[in-house]
């Protein structure tokens, strides 16, 4: 074989092996980046799924209110006048401002609307089961309605 053929099979087989590695680097910078994005992706949904989680403890929260025939508060500015003007030289301020404050009542079919649903949240919702049980045990003492409704959560 000439010298001429031996040094064009070298360059034919470094560019191959060059064309190779060049390959090979290139794959590997792109699975290490396609790491990365994933990895970073998992997080954002993780921190997505922590914020939905906290956004539905919130709801349930304001959802117990309803169970409970409560939908917020008025304070009187009449009846804080009035009491602060009445009121005895030895009671604190604080005392006597807690009776202008009156708890705004919600309808029986409304309370009763909350309850099922805390049931039904209870039961689709893993985090939200252990609340759940504990709201209508509480409820269970002046809503018969919660007691039917915990003997399904139970047995869910």
């Amino acid at each position: 074989m000439p010298i001429n053929q031996h040094v064009q099979e070298l360059l034919l087989n470094s560019t191959f092996i060059g064309a190779l590695i060049a390959t090979t680097v290139g794959l590997w910078k792109f699975l290490k980046e396609q790491t990365l994005k994933a990895k970073a992706e998992a997080r954002l949904a993780a921190s997505a799924e922590v914020e939905n989680q906290i956004k539905l403890l919130k709801l349930f929260t304001d959802l117990m209110n309803l169970a409970n025939g409560r939908s917020g508060h008025q304070l009187s500015e009449k009846a804080v006048e009035i009491l602060l003007r009445d009121r005895s030289a030895d009671s604190k301020v604080s005392d006597t401002l807690s009776g202008a404050i009156i708890a705004m009542p919600v309808g029986e079919a409304t309370q009763d609307a909350a309850i099922a649903a805390i049931a039904e949240l209870g039961g689709k919702h893993e985090i939200l089961r252990t609340m759940a049980i504990q709201a209508l045990q509480s409820l269970s003492s002046f809503k018969p309605l919660a007691r039917q409704y915990l003997a399904e959560l139970r047995g869910h």
